[in-house]
C-alpha cells in the first residue's frame, strides 16, 4: 500500500508546500575550500544511464 493510498484512506489532506524564501546553494567555494550545507554526498550517474 502506498503512502498516498494510506493518506486518502485516513482522509488526510496535506497542504501544498510553501515556495522557497531564499536562494539555497548546495555548496560554496572559497579558494581551495568547498563548504557544504546540509546535503549528503551524491554519486554521479554512470555514463549511459
Amino acid at each position: 500500500m502506498s503512502i498516498y493510498t494510506t493518506l486518502q484512506r485516513l482522509n488526510i489532506e496535506l497542504p501544498a508546500a510553501a515556495p522557497p524564501v531564499g536562494a539555497y546553494l548546495m555548496s560554496a567555494q572559497s579558494g581551495a575550500l568547498v563548504y557544504l550545507s546540509g546535503h549528503i554526498a551524491k554519486r554521479r550517474p554512470a555514463a549511459g544511464r
